[in-house]
């Protein structure tokens, strides 16, 4: 046999080797790069200008997939409405009630909560309270507020907050938990971490202060490997503040809401500010509601100096228990201001992302950053959204393939 003819598949099969090894080693690149935070992987793809290539491919991947736009629920998914949407929070009555007054005595009464089955109120006095573990309220039914009604005048912290003192403050694995009248502060992860895992259902916090946390301020956690039909839903947030006393976050992985696969919350009356990175990227959205969330509403809030204020979902991510980002919800009446303060990553002011039949109504959002944008709908995964009687100074406008009705919106003069 000619030599040279010998040679001819040799070369071949070194080539499809070539091709196959290559092949392999992108998957499991791929697969290892999914296994990062979201935060972090977002960021790398930022950085290195593929991140809304990707993920405008895998969005418009999956919308192929679905022509129809038939949404099929998440495996959380609930439409029981929150108890608090037609109403003011009326507090219940509880079989005891503690007052405490130090910080032993407040770590002796929650424990005491967990043993005896919950349905306690705690009542805190005027004080600081400096924590040197986290707080697990594990039972149901679990009040701590301040006889003051006064956050300023009682304070529960964790020390300092950058990388070191108590990971979070409180970590809520019961349902009907409640924090009234109460300054959060200073901690390494979050101020407080309600476990959607655990099924941390109807949580109340109002009348509250969130600030300097590293990460985000309120966690709202969910297992979507382990448990993605077990989720935290029909929560309250309600006039509280949320801030960084440094007028910038430590980083740029933090959020004052960070609501996961959330069912029925309600986000209204807050103030929220500064929720803006130093470095890196950009911050989170101030208020983050997605990974198969369902039906939320944010209504009435002030947010200052964000730099983004309210997102609902994001960009689509390749996971099987993942069905939607984000499921419909209201983002109304909000009033969100930035000024030209020398944020680094100031950026839109309302985001949906994967969001379908989304309404966002009667916004008013004026920046003074150079960001063009104030209100964006993003991917082909946000349609039937509603867009409408917001006043804004920037455009509203749709990219990656989003779709809306934009409808009797008012644009004014800076």
């Amino acid at each position: 046999m000619n030599k040279a003819n010998i040679k001819i598949p040799i070369l071949k099969i070194a080539i499809i080797s070539s091709f196959l090894v290559l092949s392999i080693q992108m998957g499991l690149a791929v697969s290892l790069f999914y296994l990062l935070p979201d935060n972090l992987r977002l960021s790398i793809t930022e950085k290195i200008g593929l991140r809304y290539r990707f993920e405008n491919w895998w969005s418009t991947f999956n919308q192929r997939q679905n022509p129809t736009r038939e949404i099929v629920r998440a495996p959380n998914f609930s439409d029981k409405p929150n108890p608090y949407i037609e109403g003011d929070y009326q507090p219940r009555e509880y079989k005891e009630t503690v007052t405490v007054g130090s910080t032993d005595e407040l770590a002796k009464a929650v424990s005491r909560a967990n043993r005896d089955g919950g349905n306690m109120k705690i009542v805190v006095l005027d004080g600081t309270y400096t924590l040197n573990d986290t707080l697990y309220i594990k039972s149901n039914n679990v009040a701590i507020v301040s006889l003051s009604k006064n956050p300023q005048s009682v304070i529960i912290q964790g020390g300092r907050f950058k990388n070191s003192g108590v990971g979070n403050i409180l970590r809520i694995s019961g349902s009907h938990f409640v924090l009234d009248g109460v300054t959060l502060q200073n901690c390494k992860l979050h101020l407080i971490q309600i476990a959607g895992e655990d099924n941390a259902d109807y949580v109340v916090l109002r009348n509250s202060i969130f600030q300097d946390a590293y990460q985000q301020l309120v966690k709202v956690s969910y297992d979507l490997n382990k448990s993605p039909d077990i989720s935290a839903d029909w929560g309250l947030v309600e006039d509280s503040e949320f801030r960084y006393s440094e007028g910038v976050a430590p980083n740029y992985y933090t959020a004052a809401i960070d609501l996961h696969a959330g069912n029925g919350w309600v986000i209204r009356k807050n103030t929220i500010k500064d929720i803006a990175s130093p470095s890196g990227s950009v911050a989170q959205y101030a208020v983050h509601i997605w990974n198969n969330s369902h039906n939320n509403q944010v209504i009435d809030n002030v947010f200052i100096d964000n730099d983004r204020s309210i997102g609902f979902g994001m960009a689509a991510r390749a996971h099987p228990n993942l069905y939607y980002s984000n499921l419909g919800g209201e983002i109304v009446g909000n009033k969100i201001t930035h000024a030209d303060n020398g944020d680094r990553f100031a950026d839109v002011g309302i985001g949906i992302e994967g969001s379908p039949k989304t309404i966002v109504r009667d916004n008013w959002i004026f920046h003074k950053h150079n960001y063009p944008n104030a209100i964006e709908y993003r991917f082909p995964t946000t349609f039937d959204v509603v867009v409408d009687f917001n006043v804004v100074n920037k455009k509203i406008k749709g990219r990656n393939g989003g779709q809306a009705i934009v409808e009797n919106n008012k644009f004014v003069d800076d």
